[in-house]
């Protein structure tokens, strides 16, 4: 979009209390759009640059300070550039932060039908999110997010991405066990294909040490 459509976003949002933060199309790409309730979240500050749009702000009544990230990552195979610059702004920023939008990338093979998966992607992508110590956050809905008009192309693209000070605050937004899981074993496969196998005792170590913390060694019944 060239100009913002406040009368479609209100539409969309189905609200009147509503402010907006927003980057203009560029070439082929879309613009950004993110939407928010001033009564909620309290804004403070607004970044935007090319493929990302940032509002800094309060949750109201918490004292939380929260960022909000819409991400459109363009459709190439590598997308270094643009994960390092986000990973590098929650690292020198004090808060919390979602991160969301069309990342056009998946995470596992089985996020994609009928469409090429590519290795590489995955893997700069799923470093990313661990780089970034982000959580994703389990979507209802359908398993796909994109579709192609024939309904055979089919691929999860979009999602959101939490960072663990939100998922301490909201734990029933995300299935914990699940991503803990999951990510360590991100991290193992990451780690051994970019320094070899050299490293597992590292990694036994740790996954020993996550089995013993989760462990129940004994009940006590009257201090014995």
């Amino acid at each position: 979009m060239t100009t913002l459509d406040l009368c479609l976003v209100r539409s969309l949002w189905r609200n009147t209390q509503f402010e907006v933060a927003s980057s203009g199309a560029r070439g082929r790409s879309g613009g950004l759009v993110t939407v928010w309730d001033p009564n909620v979240f309290k804004r403070s500050r607004i970044w935007c640059i090319e493929n990302v749009v940032t509002v800094e702000g309060e949750v109201v009544g918490s004292g939380l300070i929260c960022y909000l990230v819409n991400v459109y990552a363009p459709h190439r195979i590598r997308n270094l550039e643009l994960w390092d610059n986000i990973t590098r702004f929650i690292t020198n920023h004090e808060g919390e932060f979602l991160v969301f939008g069309d990342f056009n990338a998946v995470r596992h093979e089985y996020e994609r039908s009928n469409t090429t998966f590519c290795r590489q992607t995955s893997e700069d992508f799923n470093r990313f999110i661990i780089d970034s110590d982000l959580v994703e956050l389990q979507m209802g809905g359908r398993q796909f997010t994109r579709v192609d008009k024939h309904c055979t192309r089919m691929a999860k693209l979009d999602r959101f991405l939490m960072s663990n000070g939100l998922v301490d605050k909201f734990p029933n937004m995300v299935d914990l066990e699940k991503n803990e899981s999951m990510d360590l074993a991100l991290k193992l496969k990451l780690k051994w294909g970019l320094e070899g196998d050299e490293n597992s005792k590292i990694f036994h170590y740790i996954l020993k040490k996550k089995r013993r913390k989760a462990a129940i060694n004994g009940v006590l019944v009257d201090g014995n």
